[in-house]
């Protein structure tokens, strides 16, 4: 009987390679929806702040939170 030889050295680098592209190619388009999903939270908040503002309800808290947003993106209205 012959025994499973393993894998050569080649096979080998050529397998860590393509999962390498295959990683870098993930975290790039994660980035791309970190920015959307930063942008829908900003926009939410800002909404909530105009909503609360109209009512005179603003907290402290809500002033804090948003302060970043309007800092972060202000070419949002």
């Amino acid at each position: 009987m012959r025994k499973a030889m393993g894998w050569t050295l080649v096979e080998l680098l050529i397998v860590v390679a393509i999962i390498g592209i295959l990683v870098a190619m993930l975290i790039s388009a994660l980035g791309g929806v970190r920015r959307s999903v930063d942008r829908a939270r900003c926009l939410n908040g800002q909404r909530v702040w105009r909503i609360n503002t109209e009512m005179q309800e603003l907290t402290v808290a809500d002033r804090t939170r948003l302060k970043k947003c309007w800092e972060c993106h202000p070419s949002i209205p």
